[in-house]
């Protein structure tokens, strides 16, 4: 490369027969100095602006700047296995059917919100479903936070497409209004939990029916509950585990990988590691059961085969069969959902039922029982008519 007689920073070059010439100048950003290559002096001021943001923001300092999408897989599935084998698995599977078939060659700095709302609208309209974009946005929120960690990109640069979320969220919301009333003419009451509770009495299966209909636990939690924690002397049961079924080839060469196609994993979320009520006729059963068994620890229900028995298992072998002798057309999470209704119309403080269920907040339990909470209202707001009843 040769200086141009155009002038100062000009220089020209020959490749192919051909002449190119270039601006070139090196200048001081923050006590650091850099040389910009530029075709022209109006492009090199449009780079030399570029550089002098690059630097005041940040984006100077990266390391990885030029990661991508495929680079930072195997690190970020690798960090992710510190959390319960079902969130490593859902991040597992949405980075590999859905983020990496679209962003796989791409640079982390080059995802941007349109790209990332174009990816959104793109998945909805093969797959028409809210619940995995929702899924798809959750992982891809942690993929921008280990990207910042790892020196790929800064805060500002993380990709932001909230405007199509809040669009869906919306529909979202009003689906589950449409569902809620649908929902809402198929509700347990106390005459078919009656019906449910006798027909499974005596059988190995009516522990885990008086977990999520007598405690309020989830079907997982019932199924991964052990006498371990069952505290006789107070009455409580602790809930601090559930059943989780792992894909034995995905977890192949991770912390999670096992012989063993169901584990126990931590419960679902801080607050769902929570003591529950022991009611009277379930410490009974328990005692039997420990007659029965011959032991006080490990499972309070196996398989036949004296194995763990997993949610699918459950549902096949179990529940669904039982559903289908008397007429009902339930699902597991009713049992449990009949046991914050019955606590709420029996006027059973919200906070200790929130607290008995595992919701992270008083506000979850006063959405999902909406429906109960306003009928007691219609009930007794006429109640203080009462003291001049004379």
């Amino acid at each position: 490369m040769k200086r141009s007689k155009k002038g100062k920073h000009y220089f020209t070059q020959i490749s192919n027969g051909i002449k190119y010439t270039y601006f070139i100048k090196k200048i001081k950003i923050k006590n650091k100095y850099y040389t910009i290559t530029a075709k022209s002096k109006e492009d090199w001021d449009l780079k030399y602006e570029n550089k002098v943001n690059e630097v005041n923001s940040g984006i100077a300092k990266l390391i990885n700047r030029n990661m991508t999408m495929a680079d930072i897989k195997d690190s970020y599935l690798k960090k992710s296995e510190r959390f319960a084998p079902s969130t490593y698995l859902r991040k597992e599977q949405y980075l590999r059917k859905y983020i990496l078939p679209e962003f796989k060659n791409t640079k982390i700095k080059d995802i941007n919100d349109e790209s990332v709302k174009d990816f959104y609208e793109k998945v909805y309209e093969i797959k028409n479903s809210i619940n995995i974009i929702m899924e798809i946005s959750k992982v891809l929120n942690t993929i921008w936070d280990y990207c910042i960690e790892e020196k790929a990109i800064i805060k500002t640069e993380k990709p932001d497409a909230s405007s199509y979320i809040t669009y869906l969220k919306d529909i979202e919301r009003r689906t589950k209004i449409e569902d809620k009333v649908k929902e809402d003419l198929n509700e347990l009451d106390q005459e078919e939990i009656t019906y449910i509770l006798k027909e499974v009495q005596g059988r190995a299966e009516e522990i885990i029916y008086h977990l999520q209909t007598l405690s309020g636990l989830r079907i997982s939690e019932a199924l991964a509950m052990t006498f371990e924690n069952i505290d006789l002397d107070n009455n409580v049961i602790k809930v601090d585990q559930q059943v989780s079924s792992i894909n034995k080839s995905r977890t192949k060469g991770t912390r999670f990988e096992s012989e063993e196609y169901n584990q126990v994993a931590p419960v679902k979320t801080v607050t769902s590691n929570r003591e529950a009520p022991l009611v009277p006729p379930t410490r009974a059963l328990i005692l039997d059961l420990v007659k029965l068994l011959e032991r006080d620890t490990g499972l309070l229900f196996t398989t036949k085969n004296g194995d763990m028995c997993s949610r699918n298992n459950w549902n096949h072998n179990y529940f669904n069969p039982l559903m289908k002798k008397l007429g009902f057309s339930y699902k597991t999470h009713d049992l449990r959902k009949f046991f914050g209704s019955f606590h709420i119309s029996k006027f059973t403080p919200i906070q200790s039922v929130s607290k008995w269920l595992g919701h992270s907040r008083v506000s979850t339990t006063y959405d999902h029982y909406a429906k109960v909470i306003n009928q007691q209202e219609d009930d007794n707001k006429w109640k203080t008519a009462e003291l001049v009843d004379f």
